[in-house]
């Protein structure tokens, strides 16, 4: 148990660390990049005060499990994107289990098939806890990651 704590408070330690560092960045950092740091620094709090069993990266460019994997979680970090080239591309990315999934129409959408790929894969199973996170679909752009939703596996 206290192994168990005291890697739990150097994951926080690290994230914490890591919070400050992205808060700090230059103006040359977009907008988006700001609202993508800060949502994923709050999906690794909440993944960590639930003890989600994975976080669920809905991404295009494949930017959103990057951003994700810089904290080094311990849940499962799976990512899903409708283009081939991303979900290869994330395949380099540290703990990414990259997933294809189909272009989703609207954020309830993406987050009921992303959820269902993930079962459909084994990567997560009934009555677990999972974060989800994604960006609201704009005209088939990439922008900010700007949606965190913490949902059970029914």
């Amino acid at each position: 148990m206290t192994e168990r704590a005291e890697r739990e408070s150097a994951y926080r330690q690290w994230a914490n660390r890591l919070g400050r560092v992205q808060r700090s960045l230059p103006s040359v950092v977009t907008d988006n990049d700001r609202i993508t740091f800060a949502i994923t620094h709050a999906a690794q709090q909440a993944a960590v005060d639930i003890g989600a069993s994975a976080i669920l990266c809905c991404t295009r460019s494949g930017n959103t499990a990057r951003a994700m994997a810089r904290f080094r979680p311990e849940a499962r970090l799976i990512g899903l994107s409708p283009n081939l080239g991303t979900v290869r591309s994330m395949t380099l990315s540290w703990g990414v289990e990259p997933l294809q999934v189909d272009v989703y129409r609207s954020i309830d959408d993406l987050v009921w098939f992303a959820v269902e790929r993930s079962v459909g894969s084994g990567a997560v199973k009934h009555g677990e806890l999972v974060v989800v996170l994604a960006g609201e679909p704009r005209r088939g752009t990439g922008g900010a990651t700007d949606v965190l939703r913490v949902v059970r596996v029914t």
